[in-house]
């Protein structure tokens, strides 16, 4: 190699090292930032991430056992609000929606819930969710986009007619059983002229339980009400008093709260 190569050899070599030591630390491509939890998973107004996680967790807790067993959407949305993050204002209920079941057991409606993000979170986002409903349970719930204009909303009210026992019902009763001749006349006639007896519920939306009457032979039969309150009387052997069973007979699956109750074996207890 001639004298005159060495230098560009030289000129070569040492461009080479100042490109590595000038390039080392830039070798790989800089990384992208990392998205935020909340923001990786974000469409059309829906959260993911950390937000959603906990929205659900909190979400999970306070359906749990709120809203069961209820006839109608009103009544779980009355029922949801008495719930501990309801009342305390970090879940809102923002909607209540009702529809038509299609078939019986179907979902009858859903209520939609704000999930207000705590003070000690890292993501300050508010996760929403409409969450259905049928007789015995919900559905889980699931994501929406929370709307701009979703406010606070209080539950429907309740306008439906509640049954009560009369007040003097067991009196009532006994006084038209007294009066009935030997051989009972029909159940019917006995229920009709008990219920035109007894004082009417004065409360708002309040109505009487009708009287449920069984005649067996000459023994007589008498129930007012349900599982909770239930008022039984019964004429035998022409005497007619109140009848008092064990609380247990009285659930549905047992003797349950029925005319038929009053005057079914084992003998009454006072």
């Amino acid at each position: 190699m001639g004298i005159r190569g060495i230098p560009g050899i030289v000129a070569a070599a040492i461009g080479a090292a100042a490109l590595l030591l000038t390039s080392g630390c830039a070798a790989e491509p800089p990384s992208a930032p990392s998205p935020s939890p909340s923001t990786s998973a974000v469409a059309d107004g829906l959260v993911g991430g950390t937000a959603l996680a906990e929205a659900e967790q909190r979400l999970r807790t306070t359906l749990y056992l709120m809203g069961m067993d209820e006839p109608d959407i009103g009544a779980v949305a009355r029922d949801l609000v008495t719930a501990r993050e309801l009342e305390a204002g970090t879940i809102e209920l923002i909607g209540v929606e009702e529809q038509a079941p299609a078939s019986d057991g179907a979902q009858f409606g859903s209520v939609q819930l704000r999930v207000l993000p705590r003070s000690d979170s890292t993501e300050q986002v508010p996760v929403c969710f409409s969450v259905g409903y049928d007789r015995h349970r919900d559905d889980g719930g699931t994501q929406i986009a929370c709307p701009a204009d979703a406010q606070r909303i209080e539950p429907p009210v309740n306008t439906s007619t509640v049954l009560v026992v009369p007040v003097d019902a067991t009196e009532a009763a006994i006084a038209v059983l007294e009066a009935l001749p030997a051989t009972p006349p029909k159940p019917a006639e006995i229920a009709a002229a008990i219920d035109a007896a007894v004082t009417r519920p004065t409360g708002a939306l309040e109505a009487a339980y009708p009287a449920d009457v069984v005649v067996d032979g000459d023994s007589i039969g008498v129930a007012f009400g349900r599982t909770d309150d239930c008022a039984l009387i019964a004429r035998v052997d022409g005497v007619a008093e109140p009848v008092h069973v064990p609380s247990i007979s009285l659930q549905e699956g047992e003797l349950g709260c029925y005319g038929s109750t009053a005057i079914t074996t084992p003998p009454r207890t006072h």
